[in-house]
């Protein structure tokens, strides 16, 4: 474990990560009407389905709830009914570093399986509903204990003694949290804690020690050929594989328990920020010199802009940064380009979650520090050996064009 810290102006995320979001459906219903599985379908069908939200999943109309197997009842401030999840392609993160040992690919493959998916809609005291997806992922000792089936978790008995990740995310698939447990309890969560000046001025924000653990994550996909004809389900399922979607995400101790989780979130107008379509990925193709057993470029500046919904713009840029492309895993000029480029667009699109999670809070010098952090993880995964230096390069080192994806 290692010691980070952590901003104490972020007490205020565990607010901005409820259950609320501007481009969200939230119609008002009649806060006395009896809110159960029957009222959730009927809102499911009469409102969310033509709703601007419901179009917005690349999966709609490949997933839907189970609506034979509700549980209804009633969490903090709100009135829930859940559902299990069944969709035409699911996806949990798992990490292998488990039980003292890495787990074969075998037990990886079982851990995915017995995760479960659930749908919740959450009515308020005002009737407005919200709609989270969230996954149970248990850990390989709860697992063996519970004799490999968690099928009947719920967020309602979540408590009791459930080890393993939560995560819970919006109906587009954006991630709102995640959290582990352990016998019933919030140990950690996904974390924004690195310490730097915030913004311009050089002020250091107040702290506070955490401590923390990095984990290695990769996504296990299952996909299934869905039939869908009314509220009746055909499913055919294919084996669970790693994707090989890999990356290493930072969880610290954490002693809140997550208001989504425990429903107590207040329900804001938050601004929601995106990449800027015209300056956020790389599809560039970069002069490549050699030293060693690597290729090297020094590119012109490089950065990404964030959007909120009010039209504010964040520009982050790093000037004449320094990359190096292991040859051991990029033989050619051409891999070397896809390896850069990918590495830096996953990074953007982590970035553009931590940045959300803490309401776009965060001083220039900490969203650089986080790009940095996270496009060299993802360099090491990729591309073992390689690096990013916003520092520069030292030497006779090609100068390189930077290209935005249109």
């Amino acid at each position: 474990m290692r010691k980070y810290f952590k901003i104490a102006l972020f007490a205020f995320t565990l607010v901005l990560v409820g259950i609320s979001c501007q481009k969200e459906v939230s119609s008002p219903e009649n806060q006395n009407d009896v809110f159960n599985e029957k009222a959730a379908k009927e809102w499911y069908y009469g409102t969310f389905k033509k709703s601007a939200e419901w179009a917005a999943s690349n999966l709609k109309g490949k997933k839907l709830p189970d609506w034979k197997h509700p549980v209804a009842g009633k969490l903090g401030n709100y009135d829930i009914a859940e559902f299990p999840l069944v969709s035409g392609s699911t996806s949990f993160p798992i990490y292998s570093n488990q039980a003292n040992r890495n787990l074969a690919s075998a037990d990886l493959s079982r851990l995915a399986n017995a995760s479960v998916s659930k749908i919740i809609f959450f009515k308020g005291k005002s009737g407005e509903i919200f709609v989270r997806e969230i996954d149970f992922i248990p850990d390989w000792d709860y697992l063996k204990e519970k004799k490999y089936d968690i099928s009947n978790i719920s967020i309602l008995n979540k408590e009791e003694d459930f080890s393993g990740n939560i995560i819970v995310k919006k109906w587009d698939g954006s991630l709102v949290s995640s959290v582990m447990y352990k016998n019933g309890h919030q140990t950690m969560k996904s974390k924004l804690i690195r310490v730097s000046n915030d913004g311009e001025n050089g002020e250091i924000n107040s702290i506070e020690t955490l401590v923390c653990t990095d984990y290695q994550f990769c996504i296990w996909q299952q996909d299934c050929e869905i039939v869908i004809n009314g509220d009746q389900m055909t499913t055919i399922c294919e084996e669970w594989y790693n994707t090989g979607d890999c990356w290493i995400e930072t969880y610290c101790e954490e002693d809140t328990d997550d208001c989504v989780l425990t429903g107590t979130c207040e329900t804001p107008g938050e601004d929601t920020w995106e990449l800027d379509q015209s300056k956020a990925h790389l599809c560039g193709v970069y002069n490549w010199g050699t030293i060693g057993a690597a290729w090297y470029t020094k590119l012109n500046p490089v950065g990404f802009s964030l959007v909120n919904t009010n039209g504010e713009i964040r520009t982050f840029t790093f000037w004449d940064p320094c990359i190096s492309i292991a040859k051991s895993s990029a033989a050619t000029t051409q891999q070397a380009n896809e390896a850069f480029n990918q590495a830096w667009n996953q990074a953007a699109d982590k970035v553009l979650i931590d940045f959300n999670t803490s309401g776009g809070a965060l001083g220039d010098a900490l969203v650089k520090d986080k790009m940095k952090n996270y496009l060299q993880s993802y360099l090491n995964i990729n591309n073992p050996g390689s690096t990013f230096n916003p520092l520069g390069c030292a030497g006779n080192i090609p100068q390189s064009p930077v290209s935005y994806c249109p």
